[in-house]
């Protein structure tokens, strides 16, 4: 009988800082959760490919580098929106 795969540790904590960036996306945390939560999700990526027999958690890789990069997309669309604003106000337009 064949052991069970683990998961790997690094594609669950790249889930964990995703979400975290997610849920913190408007506080300066928000900046440096994202970058680990995509680096630590590439890694873990690499180290499922190079075992793929040992080890599980491709899918929660995945999806921690998806929600960071979301929560990056979310705070530059906040960002420009509010610049935006700045601008439109700055041209005296209502």
């Amino acid at each position: 009988m064949a052991a069970r795969p683990t998961i790997n540790s690094l594609a669950l904590l790249s889930l964990i800082f995703g979400l975290t960036s997610v849920a913190l996306v408007y506080s300066y945390l928000s900046i440096p959760l994202n970058l680990v939560g995509v680096v630590t999700g590439l890694i873990g990526l690499q180290q499922i490919k190079d075992r793929p027999e040992g080890q599980s958690g491709r899918n929660l890789a995945i999806a921690g580098i998806v929600l960071s990069m979301l929560a990056v997309v979310i705070r530059l669309l906040t960002v420009l929106i509010r610049l935006g604003g700045m601008a439109l106000t700055m041209l005296g337009v209502s």
